[in-house]
Protein backbone atom coordinates (compact mmCIF):
# COMPACT_ATOMS: atom_id res chain seq x y z
CA UNK A 1 0.00 0.00 0.00
CA UNK A 2 0.76 3.65 -0.50
CA UNK A 3 2.28 5.61 2.52
CA UNK A 4 -1.01 7.87 1.07
CA UNK A 5 -3.56 5.70 2.03
CA UNK A 6 -5.89 6.49 5.10
CA UNK A 7 -7.44 3.71 7.02
CA UNK A 8 -10.87 3.47 7.37
CA UNK A 9 -13.11 0.91 9.60
CA UNK A 10 -16.86 0.30 9.06
CA UNK A 11 -19.22 -1.84 9.59
CA UNK A 12 -22.07 -2.70 7.39
CA UNK A 13 -24.16 -5.78 6.23
CA UNK A 14 -22.95 -8.19 3.44
CA UNK A 15 -25.82 -7.24 0.74
CA UNK A 16 -23.47 -8.45 -2.48
CA UNK A 17 -19.54 -11.04 -2.38
CA UNK A 18 -18.21 -12.00 -5.43
CA UNK A 19 -14.97 -13.91 -4.62
CA UNK A 20 -13.81 -14.51 -8.16
CA UNK A 21 -13.57 -10.78 -8.24
CA UNK A 22 -12.81 -10.48 -4.73
CA UNK A 23 -14.96 -7.34 -4.19
CA UNK A 24 -17.71 -6.88 -1.90
CA UNK A 25 -20.60 -4.88 -1.43
CA UNK A 26 -21.95 -3.55 2.12
CA UNK A 27 -24.68 -1.62 3.55
CA UNK A 28 -23.06 0.92 5.79
CA UNK A 29 -26.08 2.60 7.45
CA UNK A 30 -27.22 3.58 3.97
CA UNK A 31 -24.23 4.13 2.45
CA UNK A 32 -23.42 1.86 -0.02
CA UNK A 33 -20.12 1.15 -0.30
CA UNK A 34 -17.75 -1.14 -2.96
CA UNK A 35 -14.78 -2.43 -1.38
CA UNK A 36 -11.65 -4.84 -2.95
CA UNK A 37 -10.33 -7.35 -0.82
CA UNK A 38 -6.49 -7.68 -0.84
CA UNK A 39 -5.48 -11.12 -1.70
CA UNK A 40 -3.12 -11.17 1.61
CA UNK A 41 -6.41 -9.93 3.73
CA UNK A 42 -7.34 -11.80 6.66
CA UNK A 43 -11.17 -12.64 6.44
CA UNK A 44 -13.08 -14.24 9.19
CA UNK A 45 -15.60 -16.08 10.67
CA UNK A 46 -16.10 -17.18 14.25
CA UNK A 47 -12.65 -15.83 14.88
CA UNK A 48 -10.89 -18.18 12.44
CA UNK A 49 -9.47 -17.56 8.76
CA UNK A 50 -11.61 -18.16 5.78
CA UNK A 51 -11.65 -18.31 2.60
CA UNK A 52 -13.43 -14.86 1.27
CA UNK A 53 -16.51 -17.27 -0.25
CA UNK A 54 -17.58 -18.12 3.07
CA UNK A 55 -19.23 -15.18 3.66
CA UNK A 56 -22.95 -14.88 2.71
CA UNK A 57 -25.16 -12.30 1.70
CA UNK A 58 -26.38 -10.78 5.41
CA UNK A 59 -23.45 -11.09 6.97
CA UNK A 60 -23.26 -8.28 9.35
CA UNK A 61 -19.30 -7.20 9.39
CA UNK A 62 -16.68 -5.00 10.27
CA UNK A 63 -14.21 -4.36 7.45
CA UNK A 64 -10.80 -1.93 8.19
CA UNK A 65 -9.76 -0.92 4.57
CA UNK A 66 -7.31 1.62 3.35
CA UNK A 67 -8.42 4.57 1.18
CA UNK A 68 -5.76 4.49 -1.98
CA UNK A 69 -7.03 6.15 -5.40
CA UNK A 70 -8.44 3.15 -7.10
CA UNK A 71 -10.95 2.87 -4.07
CA UNK A 72 -11.47 1.16 -0.90
CA UNK A 73 -9.55 -1.86 -0.37
CA UNK A 74 -9.82 -4.07 2.39
CA UNK A 75 -6.58 -5.24 4.87
CA UNK A 76 -9.19 -7.13 6.99
CA UNK A 77 -12.84 -8.83 7.15
CA UNK A 78 -14.65 -9.90 10.11
CA UNK A 79 -18.45 -11.55 10.20
CA UNK A 80 -19.44 -10.42 13.59
CA UNK A 81 -22.76 -11.58 13.67
CA UNK A 82 -24.60 -14.12 10.90
CA UNK A 83 -28.83 -14.13 10.83
CA UNK A 84 -27.88 -17.74 9.95
CA UNK A 85 -26.67 -18.03 13.23
CA UNK A 86 -22.88 -19.10 12.49
CA UNK A 87 -21.87 -16.62 14.59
Amino acid sequence: MSSTATHREMEGILVASDPQTRLLVIDANGTVLTISVSPVATVLLHGEPVRLRMLQVGDHVLVIADETPAGLVARSVEVIYSPRGRC
